[in-house]
């Protein structure tokens, strides 16, 4: 059976995604494994999702969505270090890779990791000058440090290009 048939089986109420969680995975495409993977993941069965999305990262170790989704997992499990890995992983092969700069501001930002909060959001300025996600975090991590001053020069930086910035504006 391919993974279609296994997917309308369980949106037709079929199988249960535990069941579709033991089927061999040999037979799919990392597109695939990607999928089943994510449902699991969001079903809280993460466990067993990431074991899909590491079937699918031996298929395509460069198939950094799934990378990075899987190291979002790690941090909802609270596994930081692990989900930096993953994702510094991606940025070692794509330094540019928002997607993976972002999730490791979250990771660093729920482990209160300030230092390295830091680190990363002057990491993905330097790429990405104008980002108002990455401008308001460093600004946050600069108020945790303490550093006011230098806080409200990156909140004035972030309201010259978006003056409608509610967050910025309250952080003022």
């Amino acid at each position: 059976m391919n993974l279609r048939t296994y997917i309308l089986a369980l949106f037709l109420g079929t199988f249960s995604l535990q069941a579709l969680a033991q089927q061999d995975t040999s037979q799919f495409n990392s597109d695939e494994l990607f999928k089943v993977g994510r449902e699991l993941c969001f079903n809280k069965k993460r466990e067993r999702g990431r074991y899909w999305l590491d079937k699918a990262l031996e298929i395509s170790p460069t198939y950094h969505d799934i990378r990075i989704f899987k190291a979002r997992t790690l941090a909802w499990d609270d596994k930081y270090d692990e989900a930096s890995g993953q994702l510094w992983i991606v940025l070692d092969d794509e330094p540019r890779n928002l997607d993976a700069i972002m999730a490791l501001v979250d990771v660093y930002n729920w482990s209160d990791q300030t230092d390295s909060l830091l680190f990363i959001t002057n990491y993905g300025l330097k790429r990405y000058p104008t980002n108002q996600d990455l401008l308001l975090a460093m600004a946050k991590a600069l108020i945790e440090k303490e550093k006011r001053r230098d806080a409200v020069v990156i909140l004035q930086q972030l309201l010259n290009i978006n003056p409608a910035n509610e967050s910025a504006q309250e952080l003022l």
